[in-house]
This record gives structure tokens, C-alpha cells and sequence, in this order.
């Protein structure tokens, strides 16, 4: 009986910025994460493969039984139609996919960051060019 389903996230092994996020589900076997990944796609491993010795935080906890059966709902539609949920880093990363399963949106807080700095920075050389222009 699955108890618990959290999105988990840990530093990313290639050492770059930022977090890879997956979804632990608890139940009395023991837990099983599931995580979309570049190469591999839509995969499930233990939470020790998942973490591969690196600290893990909990982002958020499902415990009522109406979220977990609609999380539950999510991965099963995952794991029957991989190809739906392929791995695209701006539209289906990791964390699009561990937020669409707990929370039901497919968000990503570290793509929305990395976008509005770029706009922000766009705007500043549009800017610059203006003022140089004048």
C-alpha cells in the first residue's frame, strides 16, 4: 500500500547548477523513485540509485489518499505511454515531470529562472545598443 508520494530532488551528478528531481513513492515494500532523465527517459530505481550518494531534500509530501491516487494515475500513464513524455530540457525535464506527478502542473522553476535572465539580459543589450545609438 503506497503511503507517501514526495517530489525528491538532489544535486545533479554532471556538476552543473542545479537539481535533478524525481518522484519517491513509499509503500511497504520498501521505495521506489521515478525520474525522467536525458538518456535514459522515463525510468524507476531505488532511492539509492536515484540519490547515488548525494543528499536529497523533499520538495513536497502527498500523504492524503485522493492526491496519491491521482499521482498514482500520473505515473501509471507515464509508464504505459513512454513516448508521450519524452525527455525535452525546455517543455519535459526532470522537474516538469516530478511537479506534473505530486502537483498536477508541469512546471519548472530552474527553466522559468534560466528564461528570465536571458530576457533580462536581452533587454539590457537592446539597451546598451540604444544608448549607442543615440
Amino acid at each position: 500500500m503506497v503511503t507517501a508520494i514526495q517530489q525528491i530532488s538532489r544535486p545533479k551528478l554532471s556538476g552543473l547548477p542545479g537539481m535533478h528531481h524525481g518522484v519517491r513513492v513509499t509503500q511497504g515494500g520498501g521505495d521506489i523513485v521515478f525520474d525522467l532523465d536525458a538518456r535514459d527517459g522515463l525510468r524507476s530505481r531505488s532511492l539509492t540509485q536515484f540519490l547515488q550518494g548525494r543528499a536529497g531534500s523533499v520538495i513536497r509530501t502527498v500523504v492524503d489518499p485522493r492526491g496519491i491516487a491521482e499521482a498514482r494515475h500520473r505515473i501509471a500513464s507515464a509508464t504505459e505511454s513512454p513516448d508521450s513524455d519524452r525527455y525535452n530540457l525546455l517543455t519535459s525535464n526532470c522537474e516538469h515531470f516530478a511537479n506534473l506527478v505530486v502537483a498536477g502542473r508541469r512546471v519548472s522553476r530552474q527553466v522559468d529562472a534560466v528564461v528570465f535572465v536571458a530576457l533580462i539580459g536581452g533587454l539590457i543589450l537592446l539597451l546598451r545598443k540604444a544608448d549607442a545609438d543615440a
